[in-house]
């Protein structure tokens, strides 16, 4: 495997998968330091080795410190997700 390519007979590569998924996050005391900065460059460096094409990520919408680090970055805010929950009725308690 290298870069989600998984390599078969003779050699030839086969792309197994169009998405990769990277978590990362800072310890507050290793924030404003850059090294989120520098995970996002390499992470897109490697990203565009595997041939991907877009870089995305996503944070809590009330997470200003997150929000300002990827703007300076140059991400712009693509979509907003709503999530939805309820509690579940006692067995037997119906819809």
């Amino acid at each position: 495997w290298r870069c989600g390519v998984r390599f078969g007979r003779g050699g030839r590569p086969r792309v197994m998968r169009r998405r990769s998924r990277l978590i990362f996050a800072a310890w507050t005391g290793w924030r404003r330091r850059g090294v989120g900065c520098l995970f996002v460059r390499a992470a897109e460096r490697w990203a565009a080795a595997c041939g991907r094409v877009e870089f995305a990520s996503d944070c809590e919408a009330e997470n200003e410190a997150s929000i300002l680090f990827y703007r300076r970055l140059g991400f712009a805010v693509a979509d907003t997700l709503v999530h939805f929950r309820r509690a579940i009725p006692p067995e037997g308690g119906g819809a």
